[in-house]
């Protein structure tokens, strides 16, 4: 719907976009983002030129977000707190409080960056955009692990069991969801 003044062909823009968001009768607030946009991508957004990779490419990438941030962090930050238990309980109030916060973080880390990849990944291959994109998720969800390790309550005599148990529930189920992203002769994120 939006119409490009023909002056400004070729030159970087921003978008801004406002929202109000409202969830279980409630409102939420009112959100807005100044989102800026380089030339090349501006020309490309506001023609009539084939915008599908570009979208599918996005929402791949969103559902990537998605997918590390319900199926891969969520669990291993609730085996991090029920200290490496073999049964976690996901309903735990408590429990659920600190991981949602944990979760809340990662959201907003992978959102600041996911603009400037997607711009940067208008031009290259999406095959090898996607791959960068997975690793800076990874990166992104491993700190925030760690960062649970050394910040939120654990148990004491269970401290290393807890660790070692959400780092392994991370990567198995990293690698389970994200088979492609493994390298050759890597085991557990590191090298062999």
């Amino acid at each position: 719907m939006q119409v490009r003044d023909s002056s400004q062909v070729g030159k970087a823009c921003i978008f801004h976009a406002s929202v109000l968001v409202r969830g279980q009768s409630v409102t939420e607030g009112f959100h807005t983002i100044d989102l800026p946009i380089p030339g090349n991508v501006a020309n490309r957004l506001f023609s009539k030129s084939d915008k599908k990779p570009l979208q599918e490419l996005s929402k791949t990438a969103i559902n990537d977000a998605g997918t590390l941030e319900k199926e891969v962090l969520r669990k291993s930050l609730f085996c991090l707190l029920e200290a490496g238990s073999k049964k976690i309980n996901f309903d735990k109030r408590e429990v659920k409080a600190w991981v949602d916060s944990a979760r809340r973080h990662f959201s907003s880390r992978w959102s600041a960056e996911f603009f400037p990849w997607l711009w940067s990944a208008a031009e290259e291959d999406h095959k090898q955009a996607r791959e960068l994109w997975l690793n800076k998720l990874r990166k992104i969800a491993e700190s925030v692990l760690h960062n649970a390790e050394a910040s939120l309550p654990l148990r004491g005599g269970r401290k290393y069991r807890s660790r070692a148990s959400a780092e392994a529930v991370f990567y198995r189920l990293y690698y389970k969801h994200f088979p492609t992203d493994r390298k050759e002769g890597e085991l557990n994120g590191h090298s062999a």
